[in-house]
């Protein structure tokens, strides 16, 4: 489709160009004492984009720098993934050559111009890698995701963890990676998973392919290459049924509205640089909550020779002020992982055991479970379940 397009308004372009030549022409013979001829040379075709577009492209930029950057520093010590790896440096060191030639190309007539392709972490993204280089990750072999957990990953390296959580090349901890990606550790799944950015690629799909003979087919080509068609077709299906609440594909399919689509991350202007860890916690991933603690004890520790005062548990700040030395690589620092509740061979749901990257300790903030005796002449009790990660006790009647 693309492609006759575009020979479309070749054509067109071409047929342009022949009547301005011809009506040159006839001018010319018009004429009886011809001038000197003068040549205009077309002025070259630039982008011009509005403050907002510059913003929104400027944001785009350093997500994509980010992203790039955990996906070599995930792939690089898995011998599965060098392609990945070598794939991500070289896109690194593209943008890093685009800026120096804009640069240089406007520097007569623009001096001081900085380059969109020169984001605020780029600098920073290529020193890390050389510094990978020089230390790599050591590569440890983990266990593979237990079968019996509903959402139970493979741990992320510790001192990767470590890196990804202290550096300020990291702006949006909204990206930060949840587990490793070695495929030996990751247990085949039977169902497939749609994040709130894949639903909305494909509803901008259907927006745009709904009139085209194989939509779902130019769908998973173009906006999510890790899907099929027929697994996307069927998500679209199980969104639009009576049973399923409202949402974006039930508003499109009735009214053909497309909603505004989240996004994805806040922004972050050049000049605010700051590691993950000195950002809000609502934007952390789990492991980095539940790793907070930890890592400001060790960090005031090595920064003033003590470890701060113990915080309560009811309003815990952790506070990293201005000027803050990070160290080079973590010690004793705890890193959890995020894993829910499963099911056991009964049905009945247990409680997960708090995973982390060196020790197995309980954290401060964990409520103790209470304990009820069962009530008399009954054949039901109850029974806690302590979860973690949202600091709660629930209570489950099991049979």
């Amino acid at each position: 489709m693309m492609t006759e397009r575009h020979r479309t308004v070749k054509e067109q372009l071409g047929a342009l160009n022949q009547r301005r030549a011809l009506l040159g022409s006839q001018t010319r013979v018009s004429h009886n004492a011809p001038g000197p001829q003068v040549l205009f040379m077309p002025p070259p075709c630039a982008l011009i984009l509005t403050h907002p577009q510059k913003l929104q492209l400027q944001q785009q930029m350093q997500q994509h720098i980010q992203l790039l950057t955990q996906v070599h520093m995930l792939s690089s010590p898995v011998e599965a993934l060098q392609s990945e790896a070598s794939t991500t440096q070289h896109f690194l060191s593209e943008l890093q050559s685009f800026a120096q030639r804009g640069e240089q190309a406007r520097s007569a007539v623009e001096p001081g111009f900085i380059s969109i392709f020169r984001a605020c972490n780029l600098q920073g993204a290529h020193s890390l890698l050389e510094e990978l280089k020089r230390c790599p990750i050591p590569v440890t072999p983990g266990k593979p995701a237990r079968s019996t957990c509903v959402r139970s990953y493979p741990l992320l390296p510790l001192k990767l963890a470590w890196l990804l959580a202290t550096r300020p090349v990291f702006l949006y901890p909204e990206l930060l990676p949840h587990c490793s990606l070695d495929p030996a550790l990751h247990r085949q799944r039977t169902k497939t998973g749609y994040t709130r950015g894949e639903d909305s690629l494909i509803l901008l799909g259907l927006k745009h392919f709904s009139e085209t003979e194989f939509p779902y087919q130019l769908l998973c080509r173009y906006l999510i290459r890790t899907k099929k068609h027929e697994q996307v077709r069927g998500r679209v299906h199980d969104m639009c049924t009576r049973r399923a609440p409202e949402n974006i594909f039930k508003l499109y399919c009735q009214h053909k509205v497309v909603p505004p689509m989240p996004l994805a991350c806040g922004r972050v202007m050049p000049g605010e640089e700051r590691p993950p860890v000195e950002r809000e916690e609502t934007i952390m991933p789990i492991w980095l909550q539940k790793s907070l603690p930890y890592i400001h004890k060790a960090v005031m520790a090595y920064n003033h020779g003590q470890a701060p005062p113990e915080t309560t548990p009811t309003a815990p700040t952790y506070i990293f002020p201005p000027g803050t030395r990070y160290p080079p690589s973590s010690q004793k620092i705890l890193l959890y992982a995020c894993t829910l509740p499963a099911s056991d061979t009964r049905g009945r749901l247990r409680s997960p055991a708090p995973s982390v990257a060196t020790d197995r300790l309980p954290s401060p903030h964990w409520p103790k479970p209470l304990e009820i005796p069962p009530p008399k002449g009954s054949s039901y009790w109850l029974k806690p379940l302590s979860l973690p990660f949202k600091g709660l006790s629930q209570w489950l009647q099991l049979p």
